[in-house]
């Protein structure tokens, strides 16, 4: 983002190549940068996201920053990124109720 790298050499670089390989974006802004998550399902994460966030931010009176950092980093979310979670088959009313029960908010 400050020019040390262009984009295309970035991107070319976040290509997994082996088994080992992992990317870790620890910052609610690094992940704010990726524009959407695309599932083989044609299921749209960020869709889904949304609604839950706005939610989190009404509900339990809190800043954007901290509802991102309870979705991202629960078992819900990963379920949501496993192609096989059964919560994908949930509408997000029900995902936040999990995420509530799972978090104990």
């Amino acid at each position: 983002m400050n020019g040390n790298i262009k984009k295309t050499d970035f991107l070319e670089m976040l290509k997994h190549y082996e088994e080992t390989h992992q990317i870790c974006f620890c910052t609610v802004n690094s992940l704010q940068v990726i524009n959407r998550i695309y599932c083989k399902t044609n299921m749209d994460i960020v869709a889904v996201a949304k609604p839950i966030i706005e939610k989190l931010k009404i509900e339990k009176n809190i800043n954007e920053k901290t509802a991102y950092n309870i979705l991202y980093r629960s078992s819900i979310f990963t379920q949501l990124l496993n192609q096989n979670g059964v919560e994908r088959l949930k509408n997000w009313e029900e995902i936040y109720k999990m995420l509530l029960n799972e978090k104990g908010l």
